[in-house]
């Protein structure tokens, strides 16, 4: 996997993406996971580009396919499309269909 960008400190990410968290002590490392998912929920495609930048390309991938990120239905083509992943490969699909999640 590969290492986040060590020379900035902070994403370039609109402070309304967190709203109910105090931005200025967000721990960007510490929270990865959590604002990998905020942003692929909430961000347009400006906002994948500032993730990409700032975490890593791999890395991103890596909490798609391994971590628990959860992708709301409506953007899972989206974020598929975007990273060239398929759905079975998101690790929240597969735990979806693995609990029998009803997809409408």
């Amino acid at each position: 996997m590969e290492e986040p960008l060590k020379n900035l400190s902070k994403p370039n990410l609109k402070r309304w993406l967190f709203w109910d968290q105090r931005y200025e002590e967000i721990d960007w490392q510490k929270q990865a996971r959590s604002t990998i998912e905020r942003v692929l929920v909430w961000g347009n495609d400006e906002e994948y580009e500032e993730l990409i930048r700032f975490y890593g390309r791999e890395r991103i991938i890596h909490a798609l396919t391994s971590e628990h990120v959860m992708i709301p239905n409506y953007e899972i083509d989206h974020t598929c499309g975007y990273f060239g992943l398929k759905k079975e490969q998101l690790y929240c699909y597969r735990r979806r269909l693995e609990r029998g999640y009803r997809w409408i």
